[in-house]
């Protein structure tokens, strides 16, 4: 939401900020799906100026601190390294959350969530873009700065999912055309 004044609720929430004090981020709509579904909580926004990191698969964003503190970083992915080894995902981790922007001059930006999550954008003024989830882990983009003179934000698109399968006794190695 562009002013802050809707929670974005999803898979797992996102965080808030939008020019908005002491906002809640987003719900989770699969942390109760019957063990098939991932999700946790976004982060809140403290000042109106930092926002809060996008909850990730494995953990929920963290809170934004005060001004010229650090917007929320993204929640971790759920971890498959185990399943799949590191090669895939970002290090065996899918799905991790977005970090939080942040306005210029009033703190840094939130690091996105160990999973793909893109990093938070600090505002510029002119056409802001976050950055997008990594290819191939399910990742949250990263949210963008706002400038209130022209209005640009764009949060970065969620990175692309990959179908892994694995064989109990021969794995084929995938190889994909972006030489992923």
């Amino acid at each position: 939401d562009a002013d802050g004044s809707t929670q974005m609720n999803g898979g797992s929430g996102g965080g808030n900020c939008g020019g908005q004090t002491n906002k809640n981020g987003g719900s989770s709509t699969q942390d109760t799906y019957n063990g098939k579904g991932f999700g946790n909580a976004g982060g809140n926004a403290v000042n109106g100026s930092n926002g809060g990191g996008g909850g990730g698969a494995g953990s929920p964003g963290t809170n934004a601190t005060g001004i010229g503190g650090t917007a929320g970083t993204g929640g971790d992915g759920k971890d498959y390294n185990i399943i799949f080894g590191t090669k895939y995902g970002e290090n065996g981790l899918f799905a991790g959350g977005g970090g939080g922007a942040s306005q210029s001059g009033y703190g840094t930006i939130g690091s996105g969530g160990q999973g793909g999550g893109g990093d938070g954008k600090i505002e510029t003024g002119t056409n802001d873009v976050a950055p997008s989830g990594l290819p191939h882990t399910g990742g949250g983009g990263g949210g963008a700065g706002y400038t209130a003179a022209n209005g640009n934000r764009v949060g970065g698109s969620g990175g692309s999912g990959v179908v892994l399968i694995k064989q109990a006794s021969y794995l084929l190695e995938a190889t994909f055309s972006d030489s992923w």
